[in-house]
């Protein structure tokens, strides 16, 4: 009798020594749920795409959303699906599923609409039940700026070649994702790392107008996020940085923010000056100008940017061709192709030599950047 008491009593301490090893981890997360947050957001932006235990990044958002709900219930949190964003993002969720239903059933399909439109829902309705407090959201800020001097810094080395430096090394890896020859990150799409630098960026302003940004990293991340813009070579998010950081130089409130847009301008063109330095002493040598653009990354981007202006361009040279000022001007080729030709000696004669080759120089770079001039135009 007393052999099977002892028995009971060490099946019992075996169960209680278990439950605590269990449940001990859940307790912790519970009483540090932002941890657990960053931890999630950490997996999902360093998972590699070709892990075999590729349901990481989906079991860490399950935990998350379990260990939110369940310290919701202990603390009887109020949870309310409602915010700045709810709606629009219920909007776009409601048509991405009525497109994936319009179509045959793929698993990619399906996944992809969980990463652009479920997944962010689900986690922004998790950060208000998580940051809650004034130490929660300056631990958030911590962690954003964080990564912004990781994405940042990651593009930079990818623009100046110092490809040995690049954390991980499944963003050099050509076969996976897209864009292999911009500055991607982890994110493995160069348009999904500038609009995330974009946002950094701001979030990173308002800790400036808010004095948390000390001045040294202020000074860091002035040069390093347009570097680090400058290097995604994509001319949607060259456009909607610039564009941003225009508008709130020009509609802010804030004197300390009107101040800091303008640092920002200033370092965006001395940025891209000392980028563009090799190939600018090139310009005025049309003939050395392929090999400008082939030995240099930033170089490439000029391609890039020639192609935002050249509609404009084509455009100015139709309405130069048919100027009564202009005997000769701009002659469409059978590809319609523009391409510089002569100009009146009024023209020419009133500037010096080294200027009009610089100009004819120009024009002749813009009309080789820029694709065929399409019907229509």
């Amino acid at each position: 009798m007393a052999a099977g008491e002892i028995g009971v009593r060490r099946t019992h301490a075996m169960l209680g020594h278990a439950g605590v090893a269990v449940f001990r981890p859940l307790q912790a997360f519970i009483a540090w749920p932002t941890l657990l947050f960053f931890a999630t957001l950490v997996t999902m932006l360093f998972r590699p795409p070709d892990l075999d235990f590729y349901d990481l990044d989906r079991i860490a958002l399950a935990l998350l959303a379990g260990v939110v709900g369940l310290r919701a219930l202990v603390l009887r949190q109020s949870f309310a699906i409602t915010g700045p964003v709810t709606f629009p993002l219920l909007m776009l969720m409601g048509f991405g599923l009525a497109e994936l239903l319009s179509h045959p059933f793929q698993s990619q399909d399906w996944s992809t609409f969980a990463a652009k439109w479920a997944v962010p829902f689900l986690l922004y309705h998790l950060a208000q039940l998580v940051f809650v407090d004034t130490r929660s959201l300056q631990q958030f800020e911590i962690f954003l700026l964080v990564m912004l001097g990781y994405l940042s810094l990651t593009a930079i080395f990818f623009m100046v070649g110092a490809k040995q430096w690049i954390f991980p090394s499944f963003i050099l890896d050509e076969s996976l994702g897209i864009h292999v020859d911009r500055a991607r990150g982890p994110f493995l799409q160069a348009v999904a790392n500038g609009v995330s630098l974009t946002l950094l960026g701001l979030i990173a302003l308002d800790s400036y107008r808010r004095g948390r940004l000390q001045r040294v990293l202020a000074v860091a991340f002035l040069f390093a996020v347009p570097a680090a813009v400058l290097a995604t070579k994509t001319r949607s998010v060259w456009i909607s940085f610039a564009g941003g950081i225009f508008l709130l130089w020009v509609s802010s409130s804030s004197r300390r923010v009107r101040r800091a847009c303008a640092c920002l301008v200033i370092a965006g063109v001395t940025v891209i000056s000392v980028a563009y330095l090799p190939a600018g002493k090139m310009l005025l040598l049309e003939t050395g100008w392929r090999r400008a653009v082939r030995s240099s990354f930033a170089s490439q981007c000029i391609g890039r940017v020639g192609k935002c202006f050249n509609k404009s361009l084509c455009l100015a040279g139709i309405l130069a061709a048919s100027s009564p000022n202009w005997q000769s001007g701009w002659m469409v080729s059978t590809r319609m192709n523009f391409s510089f030709t002569t100009v009146t000696s009024k023209w020419r004669s009133s500037m010096d030599w080294q200027g009009w080759r610089c100009i004819s120089g120009c024009l002749s770079i813009c009309s080789e950047w820029g694709e065929n001039l399409k019907l229509g135009i």
